[in-house]
């Protein structure tokens, strides 16, 4: 009966963590909305080129002063936040299943990070060039880790649970199901924690489950793809009343023909490289990240100033979306595609650096799109298929996921079976890529694999655990 009990409670919160989770996303992507309209007066992408606008008297205060404003609003919430909790991050949540640590006593982490979600969204819908997904994802473990808690469940169902409702948070913000799953087993569990009770024990064990685990990710195992499955599914159905059931970039029509097939060696490996130099770079921004303080919401502003003076000129604000888009249907001129794989990283990285937090997963495909564009308008190609296995190829070396940022961009875009083995061969070469250049580069510059702890970044005098992968 206690077993039976035990896995009544556990069906029941996959079910409720499925439904909060696409609650909590619908609700902020309308918080988005309302933000971006405020500030830009449309409830798109808040990065339109600023050739569309014209630089005029009123271009000039209508792209300057919303992320300087946003940014200053943003820094002083972090602030705050930094200084009165430990502003978890979903890592700090699975971590906190441990014995022992102090978060797991802090009732109210839920509500930390809920306000610090809301917070990247509004430095997101101000024009910050930075990714809206890890707002959902970390308000949606926050809800899940303190359900958890309640149920007093045992240290592996509550990490399970806590990683699967993170899943879940992107899988509604972008009607990506499948890839929700995928990050949760691939990218959330695959992340160490100290001391954290694993669910590959026996398949680690094994040479050749090691070695499938090296391939496909370490984090499966039939727990995680139990919970992660259905609780994804139901958040993604939820959101679809906000965000609608179509793919989030649909395709012109696409053919796979000679150039294409080289383009994915070639923009695989060069995409792969751009990749990995972003995450390299993100990572030491993360471990330099200002401390709370008057610096946090100065900074900010200051990455604010200059984001909205280069997007009088380049789409970099927002989550990169906004080149994409444009891009798939060769809209974006080659000059604009090659400044901006140059400019949204670099601005990206001082965001991060500055103290701000946020996704990174647009943003590192929207570069290899960018990259993916510029090759498309040199070889006189079409550039959907280009920008789309450029960018796929940079996600997943900055992710170190093919699998995950393969099935991101089949869902994201509903590719053709053609081109969709055209994905999961360039993703799988930008993560070679990234695992090649990594290792070749010494320690000083490559920084840590794992991100820093939460004390370095909010300024804690208690034990710190790892920050956002």
């Amino acid at each position: 009966m206690a077993a039976a009990r035990r896995v009544g409670l556990i069906v029941a919160l996959v079910v409720l963590g499925g439904v909060v989770t696409g609650v909590l996303a619908s609700l902020l992507i309308l918080t988005l909305h309302g933000i971006g309209w405020l500030s830009f007066g449309s409830i798109g992408e808040p990065d339109v080129t600023g050739a569309a606008i014209g630089i005029s008297a009123g271009a000039w205060g209508r792209r300057m002063v919303p992320p300087i404003v946003g940014g200053a609003l943003a820094g002083l919430a972090w602030w705050w936040l930094r200084s009165t909790s430990n502003a978890p991050t979903v890592t700090s949540l699975i971590a906190a299943t441990e014995r022992g640590n102090p978060i797991l006593n802090q009732r109210r982490q839920w509500l930390s990070a809920l306000a610090d979600a809301a917070t990247q969204i509004l430095i997101v819908g101000t024009g910050a060039s930075i990714g809206r997904e890890n707002a959902p994802r970390l308000a949606a473990a926050g809800a899940m880790s303190d359900l958890a808690r309640r149920a007093r469940l045992r240290a592996g169902t509550s990490r399970v649970l806590i990683a699967s409702a993170a899943g879940a948070g992107l899988a509604a913000v972008y009607n990506v199901p499948i890839t929700g799953v995928l990050f949760t087993t691939t990218v959330t569990l695959a992340v160490p924690t100290t001391g954290a009770e694993s669910d590959m024990r026996g398949a680690r064990g094994r040479p050749s489950a090691r070695r499938w685990l090296r391939v496909l990710g370490s984090g499966w195992s039939v727990t995680a793809v139990v919970v992660s499955v259905p609780m994804s599914f139901i958040a993604t159905l939820i959101a679809r009343f906000v965000i609608g059931s179509g793919p989030r970039l649909p395709l012109p029509p696409v053919t796979v023909e000679t150039p294409q097939l080289m383009f994915v060696l070639v923009g695989g490996i060069a995409a792969g490289a751009i990749g990995s130099m972003f995450s390299v770079m993100a990572r030491r921004a993360r471990l330099r990240a200002t401390r709370p303080g008057v610096a946090l919401p100065v900074g900010i502003a200051v990455v604010g100033f200059a984001i909205g003076g280069v997007s009088l000129w380049l789409p970099v604000g927002g989550n990169g979306l906004g080149l994409v888009e444009p891009a798939l249907i060769g809209a974006v001129a080659l000059p604009v595609a090659a400044a901006y794989i140059v400019a949204k990283p670099l601005l990206t990285v001082a965001y991060l650096r500055a103290g701000a937090v946020g996704g990174l997963l647009m943003p590192a495909l929207s570069t290899g799109g960018a990259l993916g564009a510029a090759a498309a308008v040199l070889s006189g190609q079409p550039t959907a298929a280009f920008v789309m296995i450029a960018g796929v190829a940079a996600l997943a070396a900055s992710e170190r996921a093919w699998l995950f940022a393969a099935a991101l961009a089949w869902e994201m875009t509903h590719a053709p079976i053609a081109l969709g083995a055209c994905l999961v061969a360039a993703a799988i070469i930008g993560h070679t890529v990234s695992w090649l250049t990594e290792r070749s580069l010494p320690q000083r510059l490559r920084g840590p694999i794992s991100t820093p702890p939460a004390s370095r970044i909010h300024g804690q005098t208690s034990q710190g655990t790892p920050s956002e992968p």
